[in-house]
C-alpha cells in the first residue's frame, strides 16, 4: 500500500491592497484639541494616537498633515500622518473622523461620478474652502465626494483639484473649469 501525502503552504500576507484615493488633508481649524487616531471606522474602536498639532507663533495652531486613502461610515482612513513643518514627529496610520479634516478644491464643476465627462450636476465659483465643505463622503483616485453646506440637491458632488496645504494654495494643482 501506498501513502501519499499533500503538502499545503500557507502563506498570509497583510492587506496591501491599494488605497482607493490618495486626499491630501489637514485638520480643520475649528476642530476641538488634536484629532483621535482609531484603528477602525468606528467610535468604539480601539484608540491608537493623536493627530500632532502645532502652535506656531508665525501661523498659530496649524495641524498635522495626512492622506486620506478611505472614507467609511463618516471616518477616513489615513496615512503618513506627521506634524506640520516636522516629518520626524509622527503618528500611527488609522481612521480619523471625517468632520475634524479639511481642504481646499481648487474646481468649478462638480460632478455625479468621479469622470470628467460625467454629467455636472454643481457649477460655482474657483475653489471650495473647508468651511463650505458639510460632509466627505466618499473618495477613488484623486476625487473626492462631499456634501456642500449651501448645496441645492441631495446628491454629493464629485470633485479634484484637492490641495491639502493649510497655509497656501497648491501651485499646480487643478480642477475642472
Amino acid at each position: 500500500m501506498m501513502l501519499r501525502y499533500t503538502l499545503v503552504l500557507l502563506i498570509v500576507f497583510p492587506n496591501t491592497a491599494a488605497a482607493d484615493c490618495t486626499i491630501p488633508v489637514f485638520v480643520r481649524s475649528e476642530a476641538p484639541g488634536a484629532p483621535v487616531i482609531l484603528a477602525g471606522p468606528d467610535a468604539a474602536a480601539v484608540r491608537i494616537g493623536t493627530v500632532p498639532m502645532v502652535d506656531d507663533p508665525d501661523h498659530g495652531r496649524m495641524s498635522g498633515e495626512l492622506t486620506i486613502t478611505d472614507i467609511r461610515d463618516g471616518y477616513a482612513a489615513v496615512t503618513g500622518v506627521h506634524a506640520w513643518g516636522n516629518p520626524d514627529q509622527t503618528a500611527p496610520d488609522g481612521w480619523v473622523n471625517v468632520a475634524d479634516l479639511a481642504f481646499v478644491a481648487q474646481t468649478q464643476k462638480g460632478f455625479t461620478a468621479p469622470d470628467p465627462t460625467a454629467d455636472v450636476i454643481w457649477q460655482d465659483e474657483d475653489w471650495i474652502y473647508p468651511d463650505r465643505i458639510a460632509q466627505l463622503v466618499a473618495c477613488e483616485g484623486d476625487w473626492v465626494a462631499l456634501r456642500l453646506a449651501d448645496q441645492k440637491t441631495d446628491a454629493p458632488i464629485w470633485v479634484r483639484g484637492i490641495c491639502g496645504a493649510q497655509e497656501t494654495t497648491c501651485d499646480g494643482t487643478t480642477g475642472d473649469y
